[in-house]
């Protein structure tokens, strides 16, 4: 009779020991169950970086092409440059000439007639056809460079006041030519008032010119 308390307990022990390991066994597919989740997160992860990695590649890839396809078109561009295009783009240079011989000429007209340095008669009367023919490549030029960009007021104000001073320069070329050395007792006034306009326009389509091509602000008038 003495040992059935500690049968008891023994059995109570045992039947403890049976509904406590379920427990455990329960908490490790628990476990493991974390441990594949936290795997698949990882996974997830690192295929998201991947993706990432490909779309950047694929934007590189897009824009190298586009700035090949660029590339392309400015060479097909240059290729189909046509010869009077290609003239036009020299009228930067070509128009310094004409405005060069222009107050040349001015200068040594006001020695000749204001100055009384008659031997210069002559010279001015070279300079005044020589001043005319300088026109006519920066004239031609800038027609054809301009016929090749999209149309500007500022450039159509620029080109008419240039052909206006052209048209001067021409009827005190041809004045000069007319008179030659007597310029001085007939048209002298009227010769002088045409260069001098003629002068005053083309430094007003100098301006405008310098305008079209370093921006309105250049020079802030």
């Amino acid at each position: 009779m003495s040992i059935c308390p500690t049968h008891k307990s023994f059995s109570l022990f045992f039947i403890a020991c049976l509904l406590a390991h379920p427990t455990l066994r329960a908490e490790e597919p628990k476990a493991a169950a974390v441990e594949d989740i936290e795997e698949i997160e990882e996974i997830e992860e690192i295929e998201e970086i991947e993706e990432i990695e490909d779309i950047e590649e694929i934007e590189e890839l897009e824009d190298i092409e586009g700035l090949e396809v660029v590339e392309a078109g400015d060479g097909a561009q240059e290729e189909s440059l046509g010869f009077l295009e290609g003239f036009g783009r020299f009228h930067p240079a070509l128009i310094h000439f004409p405005i060069a011989w222009l107050f040349l000429l001015l200068f040594v007209d006001a020695l000749t007639f204001i100055g009384g340095q008659m031997a210069l008669l002559g010279v001015g009367k070279s300079l005044s056809f020589l001043t005319w023919l300088s026109f006519l490549p920066a004239a031609s030029s800038g027609y054809f460079r301009m016929d090749a960009l999209p149309e500007d007021p500022a450039a159509i104000l620029h080109r008419n006041i240039m052909l206006m001073s052209f048209a001067l320069v021409g009827m005190a070329a041809a004045l000069r030519m007319k008179y030659g050395d007597q310029i001085r007792e007939h048209r002298t006034y009227l010769y002088l008032g045409l260069l001098c306009l003629a002068g005053i326009l083309v430094g007003y389509g100098a301006h405008l010119g310098g305008e079209l091509i370093y921006g309105e602000n250049f020079f802030p008038f």
